[in-house]
């Protein structure tokens, strides 16, 4: 979530790119760091279609968080916000890892605190016990935890403070 300081009333232009990534198949030209060279990089005319004062949050869909810390600093300074996802687990690195360039590995997750991916994890354990197929059912007893992190921009598009959530709400609460 991100929000704009109190100032002009201008609008502004926002775009959010996701990178989906199987981590075991890897495509013959590297293509989840391409495409971003594609978006970002000021070649073949594409970067023309980004105006100078788009926000751009980038949201990498990936298993493996050393791929992601990889792409962090290979898009740094061309996106404002790089955002992990997918594993559903928080990581503790939210920073600036330039002047105006926002990271974090993974984001986390939204649901049942006692779970596995917010899913109940009777049917997740016998997937991996016999490698079959199981429909998962998602977890509704316990604690909900609430992960991700908020950040706040002013009409520069210039990141002014950010923070990690991460709260646990009682059941008896919801």
């Amino acid at each position: 979530m991100f929000k704009r300081l109190q100032g002009k009333n201008r609008s502004f232009n926002k775009r959010s790119y996701s990178k989906i990534r199987n981590i075991t198949i890897i495509p013959p030209k590297n293509l989840e760091f391409g495409g971003l060279t594609l978006l970002l990089l000021p070649i073949g005319g594409i970067y023309k279609e980004i105006p100078d004062d788009a926000f751009v949050l980038v949201d990498f869909h990936g298993e493996a968080t050393s791929e992601k810390q990889a792409f962090g600093y290979f898009a740094k300074g061309r996106a404002n916000v790089i955002c992990g996802t997918h594993t559903h687990v928080q990581t503790n690195d939210l920073k600036m890892i330039d002047t105006n360039t926002l990271y974090i590995t993974d984001a986390g997750m939204c649901g049942a605190e006692c779970s596995v991916l917010g899913m109940e994890a009777g049917n997740i354990i016998e997937r991996f016990i016999t490698q079959i197929p199981h429909r998962f059912t998602v977890e509704t007893k316990g604690n909900i935890m609430f992960n991700g992190f908020s950040f706040t921009i002013d009409d520069d598009n210039i990141i002014r403070d950010y923070k990690l959530i991460s709260e646990i709400y009682p059941e008896e609460e919801m």
